[in-house]
């Protein structure tokens, strides 16, 4: 009898045993690109969760399914990055678990993430589509706004920046103050609430001088539209029937 040659490598052929060695092999896959994963969107699931991760550029380094018990222990083994969730009931435990660790927690309202679904649904599509959205999706759409100098889109959309955290509080600030720039609107109603919304963005940014510099603003838009009189502050209830 002749020699069999190489032996056969022996194969797992239970399920279990098919399913550890998948997630294995996916863990140690992903091990080595840990270190340039800006964003991970995860698509949260009864039981599973579906985690992709996208480089700076936005090409996918990470995909991978991992079970409830193994999220948190898996995500802290990564450098702290973004990290994106459409906002439900459930989103909001695990977020907090995943900040705990380190990581910077967006949810998402679902709206949001629908426009970035790529072909047909599946798991790991809705965790690209959430990841892409907590990257730029406001974001995108709030600087769309600004450039083509629409005042009330600028306010809802970084009113959402501002409410969601996905850009950093000082840059919505200065996207509005150069709304504002370009603004030619008329209407002194729109003008007052971007001061008034750069005001609450420099807040959050803890910028106390450029905050009263904005609401001082939107107070001489203000008395530019309706007058003063004097003696009746803007801030009594005289006032405001005054205004």
């Amino acid at each position: 009898m002749g020699w069999p040659g190489r032996a056969q490598r022996l194969i797992c052929r239970t399920e279990a045993g098919r399913r550890e060695a998948r997630l294995e092999h996916a863990m140690r896959t992903s091990q080595k690109t840990t270190g340039i994963i800006a964003t991970i969107g995860i698509d949260i699931g009864k039981n599973t969760f579906h985690l992709v991760g996208l480089d700076k550029r936005g090409a996918i380094v990470l995909q991978q399914k991992v079970s409830r018990g193994q999220l948190e222990r898996r995500l802290a083994n990564i450098p702290r990055c973004r990290i994106g969730m459409e906002a439900c009931s459930g989103a909001h435990h695990i977020g907090r678990q995943l900040a705990a660790v380190g990581h910077d927690v967006r949810l998402i309202p679902a709206q949001y993430v629908k426009p970035f679904l790529k072909g047909h649904k599946n798991d790991y599509r809705d965790a690209e589509a959430i990841a892409v959205a907590a990257r730029d999706a406001v974001n995108r759409l709030r600087k769309r706004a600004v450039k083509e100098g629409r005042g009330v889109p600028v306010i809802w959309f970084s009113d959402l920046d501002l409410d969601f955290g996905v850009s950093e509080s000082a840059e919505v600030a200065c996207s509005v103050e150069r709304a504002l720039s370009a603004n030619q609107s008329e209407n002194t109603h729109i003008v007052a609430d971007l001061w008034r919304l750069a005001a609450r963005a420099y807040h959050f940014a803890k910028k106390d001088e450029d905050k009263n510099r904005c609401l001082a603003a939107a107070v001489v838009v203000h008395h530019r539209a309706f007058g003063f009189r004097p003696g009746i502050g803007l801030g009594s209830p005289s006032g405001q029937v005054a205004a």
